[in-house]
């Protein structure tokens, strides 16, 4: 993002989310520190005052979408898994379009996972059968996505990938 901030001028913000093994007395603290550094750098590249009740409302609507995410992952270890990895890609475009802090967002993705929870109660699996399970990990091949059905020939679906668990969800990862 730096990159592209540096050769189109255009303003770039980093939030730095140390790892919870950093021994920083104060984390919370840490991080609310860099979040009003950055509405104050905000207000003054944008010229206007921030709308406190738009950022609060728009935080807990993306963190509504990260929890039913997170649900939905939590969900992909039933056996066998309720939705293929193709269909859990799906679910992040709402998050690469930064769009995840409308309501109506929130509320696909908790719709989403009422349907997942539903294929679970119901024993609906995102594969015919499951013999064996694959992760993914880094970006999808977006050029031939098909890829990911090949083993699923052989009962061995995709049904995970290491960059939505922890990119879309809101784990709290801790050493044991």
């Amino acid at each position: 993002h730096q990159v592209y901030a540096e050769n189109l001028g255009i303003p770039s913000i980093h939030i730095e989310i140390p790892h919870s093994d950093d021994n920083l007395c104060d984390f919370e603290g840490y991080l609310l520190d860099q979040f009003q550094e950055a509405v104050d750098r905000l207000e003054q590249m944008l010229g206007r005052k921030c709308d406190e009740e738009k950022l609060v409302e728009g935080v807990k609507n993306d963190w509504r979408c990260r929890l039913a995410m997170a649900r939905i992952a939590e969900l992909q270890k039933v056996v066998p898994a309720p939705i293929r990895l193709k269909n859990l890609i799906s679910f992040g475009v709402f998050q690469w379009r930064g769009m995840t802090h409308r309501s109506d967002i929130a509320d696909f993705y908790e719709l989403a996972l009422d349907e997942v929870k539903q294929r679970v109660a119901d024993g609906i699996a995102g594969c015919g059968f499951e013999k064996w399970r694959l992760t993914h990990e880094g970006t999808p091949p977006w050029y031939k996505n098909s890829v990911f059905s090949y083993p699923e020939r052989h009962g061995a679906p995709y049904t995970g990938s290491w960059t939505h668990f922890t990119n879309f969800g809101c784990f709290n990862i801790t050493n044991d």
